[in-house]
């Protein structure tokens, strides 16, 4: 980020201030927050155990230190947000929730609810985890028994007519960490504290806000993650009842959590006045305050409102007569009348007129984003027949120097190498033209799964690189080989892997068979009579990025050795050329720490991890930076607990 300058601010007076304005963040940075909410001066230094003004511990349970509070402190408000390190876990950064008001047994009671719901969201979420690891491996340590299975289904008492979601791959909810538990300020006063995993990423009011209201495209992907989550929650009873953008967070891999389950309920017993205005559903806001599982939908169609359109919902007129929000108007992007007719559905007043249940909403979306997916293929094909036609027009006017010179040029390699210049506008329109004239060419479709990737558009690059397999596979039957077919093919399926590992398409084994077939193709495209010095060059390129997700997946499968070794092999051959990445220094941190490797072991990787460039901004790097910075200072050596 670029310095602030401005006169005023570096010279006040005669006096250069920067230096202080320096030293105030310093020491801002390093201080220790207290707890209790009555101290007149609740910022300390974090060389103190206790408070210096009312003598409060300033570590909650010997283990917990305050480092800032996540909202502004409001005396009104029953509860406190904070950012917390905990000490029994290297310094990871957590979020700790504070109830103050604990002489109200209506909050306690809420306050307890919560608790007890994420515990049980939890053992649910770790539950699908082992049992997806046993589906999907051969792990046999990993694996459900059969009594762990029907513990774990008797005590989610699901609902008849419900069954587990065929859609959903994970359970995107905060973790639980200590549970609930008290904390005793002394002379009486306590306060109950609840400490949650911090998710990464913004919350999309705040997205909305800095980036605009959403694309078509986006809000169908996110609709459906969410829509997973209600999935699960309602299967075994549960609602959310305050679905809103500031309860929703977008994570540095895409997904979306959902958080605040502050005032969630169980079906039947949830019959409190209680929700956010604006995205609270009418009978949830009545005095009796019944919550049906169609309340939900009619947050999250109030949710999208806001997303598609920037505006909050009650910003927006309504028709009276229809009893429908007048938000289609203020729509600033192109949406199809389909969509807002279900956001519609989603908000009918009366409850009994949306949708019943989450599987009616996930079938309903599937039809939209097929809907979707062939308007844009029609646009495409579209496009391509307007070029055609223009370029036949424009015929009687090139000359036969011109028009051999198109017919010779390789839209393909042109594509490929306008990406690895940056010119991606370039890149796009060979690629698509090379697809035009061959829609079997795998570079082309390999070129554009990058750029999809470098947009975090991971579906669209997953979709790409397939075809580019499949591209592949159709020249090789055929005999019809081309250089770079061999290399292609390897690079396709080793970033498809990748995505697969990223939980794009959450699939172990078939990245594990990727990621073999690609390994075994080595000696093949290395041993090519046709290959010349640029296509030689690029081989150790992909065979140490391939090394590296191997690493990747033998950590996610939990075998560290093989992960260690694999991930040593990537950086060893990387060692050899002129460009250097983190990725491998990373995920070798990360699995020299699981495993309490050396602190000089742990410290060379991390620091490696960080000081080289990301110059994809890859996701899962980011994310595991973060993961060091909680472990290692600026000068590259292991926090102490």
């Amino acid at each position: 980020m670029r310095p602030y300058q401005s006169e005023y601010y570096t010279n006040v007076a005669g006096i250069d201030i920067t230096y202080y304005l320096l030293l105030i963040t310093y020491y801002l940075l390093i201080m220790s927050y207290c707890i209790n909410s009555k101290c007149q001066k609740r910022q300390n230094s974090d060389e103190v155990k206790s408070c210096q003004t009312c003598g409060t511990t300033l570590f909650i349970h010997n283990r917990y230190r305050i480092v800032r509070p996540l909202r502004e402190p409001n005396p009104n408000h029953p509860t406190e947000v904070f950012e917390v390190e905990d000490w029994e876990d290297w310094g990871m950064l957590k979020v700790l929730k504070v109830l103050k008001h604990t002489n109200n047994p209506d909050l306690v009671k809420r306050f307890q609810q919560e608790a007890h719901i994420l515990r049980i969201l939890n053992k649910l979420k770790k539950y699908n985890q082992r049992n997806r690891v046993s589906r999907e491996g051969n792990n046999q340590r990993n694996r459900v028994s059969r009594e762990d299975h029907n513990k774990i289904l008797t005590f989610f008492r699901k609902k008849p007519g419900f069954s587990m979601s065929p859609y959903n791959q994970e359970l995107v909810v905060p973790s639980i960490d200590a549970g609930y538990f008290t904390i005793d300020l002394g002379q009486d006063n306590k306060l109950y504290g609840l400490v949650m995993e911090k998710i990464e990423g913004d919350n999309l009011e705040k997205l909305v806000v800095e980036q605009g209201p959403i694309s078509q495209g986006e809000a169908l992907v996110w609709l459906r993650q969410i829509v997973e989550t209600l999935h699960l929650l309602h299967a075994h009873n549960f609602l959310h009842r305050d679905i809103k953008p500031a309860n929703l967070i977008r994570q540095p891999n895409g997904k979306i959590a959902l958080i605040d389950f502050g005032v969630a309920g169980i079906e039947g017993l949830a019959e409190t006045q209680i929700g956010s205005l604006g995205y609270a559903a009418p009978e949830q806001m009545e005095i009796t305050g019944k919550a049906v599982p169609q309340s939900d939908f009619f947050a999250l169609g109030r949710t999208f409102v806001y997303l598609l359109t920037g505006r909050h919902p009650w910003e927006l007129a309504m028709d009276n007569k229809k009893g429908r929000l007048m938000w289609y108007k203020s729509i600033r992007q192109t949406v199809d009348n389909s969509l807002v007719h279900f956001i519609d559905q989603l908000m009918h007043l009366d409850y009994h007129k949306r949708p019943q249940d989450t599987s009616k909403i996930l079938k309903r979306l599937a039809k939209l984003t097929k809907q979707q997916s062939q308007l844009e293929k029609s646009l495409r094909l579209l496009s391509y027949f307007v070029g055609i036609l223009f370029f036949v027009a424009c015929l009687p006017f090139l000359n036969k120097h011109v028009l051999q010179r198109l017919l010779d040029i390789n839209f393909a390699a042109e594509g490929s190498m306008s990406y690895n210049q940056g010119n991606l506008g370039k890149s796009k329109v060979y690629s698509r033209v090379a697809l035009t004239l061959n829609r079997h060419n795998a570079l082309s479709y390999h070129t554009l799964g990058l750029m999809c990737d470098d947009e975090k558009n991971f579906q669209c690059a997953a979709n790409r690189y397939r075809q580019a397999i499949q591209a592949v596979e159709h020249t090789l039957k055929d005999n019809n080989q081309n250089n770079d077919n061999i290399i292609v093919f390897i690079d396709a399926l080793n970033n498809l892997s990748r995505l697969k590992l990223l939980h794009v398409e959450p699939n172990f084994p078939e990245a594990a068979t990727h990621l073999a077939k690609a390994r075994g193709l080595i000696p093949q495209a290395r041993n090519h009579p046709e290959y010349g010095e640029y296509w030689n060059s690029i081989i150790p390129e992909v065979e140490a990025d391939l090394e590296k997700n191997r690493g990747w997946l033998a950590l996610e499968e939990g075998r560290y050795e093989k992960a260690q070794k694999s991930l040593e092999q990537a950086i060893a051959i990387r060692s050899r050329l002129d460009n250097p990445k983190p990725d491998a220094y990373c995920w070798l941190a990360k699995v020299l720490k699981e495993t309490d490797a050396s602190k000089p072991e742990i410290s060379k990787a991390g620091v490696k991890c960080k000081e080289l460039p990301n110059e994809h901004q890859k996701p899962e790097i980011e994310q595991l930076r973060q993961e060091i910075d909680r472990y290692l200072n600026p000068k590259g050596e292991i926090n102490e607990n």
